[in-house]
């Protein structure tokens, strides 16, 4: 999982965070992408997928009572449970 705009927003209250993150999305398939093509080159045919869920939203993040302790909203968690929800219709 990726978080964009975390210990601090942009400065538009994340519209650049947003961008940044589509944009990463949008470069991890094309490189799969390419990678796929390169991997079907060498005659190998099973290919490599992924999923991916992008969600916005109001986060708390930070170390709460220990280093390996972090605490996030909803938003986070939002994302992560349609992205695995998500898996029968891909």
């Amino acid at each position: 999982m990726a978080v964009f705009g975390v210990p601090f927003v942009s400065e538009d209250d994340g519209a650049t965070d947003a961008r940044r993150s589509c944009r990463a999305a949008l470069q991890m398939v094309h490189q799969l992408c390419k990678f796929n093509h390169y991997r079907q080159q060498r005659g190998e045919v099973e290919k490599f997928e992924i999923g991916l869920g992008l969600n916005t939203g109001k986060v708390i993040s930070g170390n709460i009572g220990s280093e390996k302790r972090m605490v996030r909203k909803h938003a986070l968690f939002l994302t992560a449970f349609f992205t695995c929800r998500n898996d029968p219709f891909m």
